[in-house]
């Protein structure tokens, strides 16, 4: 079979690049390329005299050209080929007709695009306030962000007064340094919510928040340390379980009339919807009208636990999630909120007491050897991390987006512990 003539049209890669392709000699800089968005994308082409019989190779490569791997053959009348990035960053590719060494043809072009399809890794390490005492406290501000295609000043810095108002401004375009001390504006106490959020030149974004409590200065308060390391999320009690068990009956109901148990089940669940639309005050209120009927109501103390960490009060989220455990001493999601409150005040021995307790009866369990990956970092110890974030991956039922941060952490674990050392010396 003759070769064809090489002569190309590539229309586009999907709708994601309207413009042409570059084709350049070398690896060109990421301004001067075609930025698609998705990693799945089609490379179009036209053959000039093209028969039945021949047939187009995709040649793909992501080290400047220096290796290619041979993709998908074609017709040469189909027009396109599929293709698949199996990572973000610079790609190049090359066309050949009926060519079995098109990777090594000098007079072949070579087209260039960056591909950007997923968001930057954001981690927000535990906030601090320094200056306690002075009229305008410093809170200083640590976070580690990776992606391969980061615009020159990725991330933004917000606050709003607890976890309902509106958020206002603290720096717009920040260079990615890991840290960024934020001197309040004076009279500025309470609960505060930090948000950091960061940008890709594909337009991506991830967002991370924390809360902190700024003291009064007037008063000498020593303020709660609260990190991104404690509960995401207010507990809702839905899926409280016990280890080892599938679901357990919830305790201290004996002796309580039954009209005043159903109505406590109706107070429960609008606490619940509180909680589920951030309505945290209105959420804690209810869950402590359920106690007050029952106070060993065990799933109403493990809802209020996490409402109440979600309102910067991790002494007293911890609090209830003690008094749950006093009665479900096996109960999951009662040890992973007091394990996640621990990582938040950075008591790290308490947290790996409380997430191993988990992992001694759920092997399997992903989620909490993610955990414990985790407070290795936070510890010091990169080996032991490894060993933690490798048990998530040789769990074959592991949750894909658990599998999925577990990749990342292990692909920037050394540039993660670096971050974490030099913020918290």
């Amino acid at each position: 079979m003759q070769k064809k003539e090489r002569r190309w049209t590539l229309l586009g890669l999907i709708s994601a690049w309207l413009g042409s392709a570059l084709a350049l000699a070398g690896a060109p800089g990421i301004a001067d390329v075609p930025l698609l968005t998705v990693r799945g994308f089609d490379v179009s082409f036209e053959v000039a005299d093209a028969g039945d019989g021949d047939l187009v190779t995709l040649w793909h490569t992501t080290d400047d050209g220096k290796t290619w791997s041979r993709g998908e053959r074609v017709p040469a009348v189909d027009g396109k080929i599929g293709f698949l990035a199996d990572r973000d960053g610079m790609h190049g590719f090359r066309l050949t007709v009926n060519d079995e060494d098109g990777a090594v043809a000098g007079d072949v072009e070579t087209f260039w695009a960056w591909v950007d399809g997923s968001p930057p890794v954001l981690q927000l390490h535990p906030l601090r306030v320094e200056d306690e005492t002075a009229i305008r406290p410093v809170v200083l501000i640590g976070w580690t962000a990776i992606d391969v295609g980061l615009v020159d000043r990725p991330i933004s810095l917000s606050y709003r007064s607890g976890l309902e108002g509106s958020w206002i401004g603290i720096e717009a375009a920040v260079a990615n340094t890991g840290s960024y001390d934020w001197r309040v504006a004076e009279g500025t106490t309470g609960e505060m919510t930090v948000r950091v959020r960061c940008v890709d030149r594909a337009g991506h974004r991830s967002s991370a928040v924390a809360v902190v409590r700024i003291p009064d200065f007037r008063r000498r308060e020593i303020p709660d340390r609260v990190g991104r390391g404690g509960p995401a999320r207010a507990f809702s009690g839905r899926e409280f379980e016990r280890i080892g068990e599938d679901r357990s009956e919830f305790g201290g109901r004996s002796g309580i009339p039954e009209a005043d148990r159903l109505r406590a089940d109706r107070i429960l669940e609008l606490a619940r919807q509180h909680a589920d639309r951030a309505e945290y005050r209105l959420a804690a209120s209810r869950l402590r009208d359920v106690l007050a009927i029952d106070p060993n109501r065990a799933e109403a103390l493990v809802t209020l636990g996490g409402v109440l960490y979600a309102q910067g009060k991790p002494s007293e989220s911890l609090e209830s999630f003690e008094l749950a455990l006093a009665q479900r001493p096996d109960s999951f999601e009662a040890l992973e909120g007091s394990a996640l409150v621990h990582i938040g005040q950075q008591r790290f021995g308490e947290a790996v007491s409380q997430l191993s307790r988990i992992v001694r009866h759920r092997p399997d369990h992903a989620q909490t050897w993610l955990h414990l990956g985790d407070v290795a970092i936070y510890q010091g110890d990169e080996i032991l991390a490894r060993e933690h974030y490798k048990r998530v991956l040789d769990i074959g039922s592991a949750p894909a987006d658990i599998v999925g941060q577990t990749r990342l952490r292990l692909a920037n674990l050394a540039r993660l512990a670096t971050d974490f050392r030099q913020t918290n010396k």
